[in-house]
């Protein structure tokens, strides 16, 4: 089967995405509903970490880096301290290479450029949530 037309059922899994812009939430929301995946958002880092600790079922985060109050990096640097093995996917429109590297110094699991490639995207969060 041709990778972009790969099924996905999440069902039983849930996401947290971190997302300050509605447009930016409201495709994603779009795109993930048909693998019936439960979706969370949080709109800063702040809230982020508060949606993490009140629900620990929380499987993935997509984590949106340019954001108000606390940013993706410092974000997901917090994350990991408190809990080292939930994954997070880093999407940004950073330049590549600087994206990249402060991603992996956060410990970010992965990092995915905007505009999203939806392939791609599905392909690293299957990675996590098989």
């Amino acid at each position: 089967m041709d990778k972009a037309q790969t099924v996905y059922n999440w069902k039983g899994k849930s996401v947290l995405i971190t997302e300050d812009i509605d447009l930016n939430y409201l495709f994603l929301e779009k795109i993930l509903s048909q693998t019936e995946i439960t979706i969370l958002r949080a709109q800063d880092g702040y809230e982020a970490l508060r949606v993490i600790k009140n629900n620990p079922e929380i499987d993935l985060v997509l984590m949106d880096i340019q954001m108000p109050g606390l940013d993706g990096f410092d974000t997901t640097v917090a994350i990991k301290k408190n809990r080292p093995n939930l994954p997070v996917i880093v999407q940004t429109a950073y330049i590549i290479e600087e994206g990249r590297q402060r991603s992996a110094e956060s410990g970010a699991d992965e990092y995915i450029e905007k505009p999203l490639n939806v392939t791609k995207l599905f392909a690293l969060m299957e990675k996590y949530l098989h």
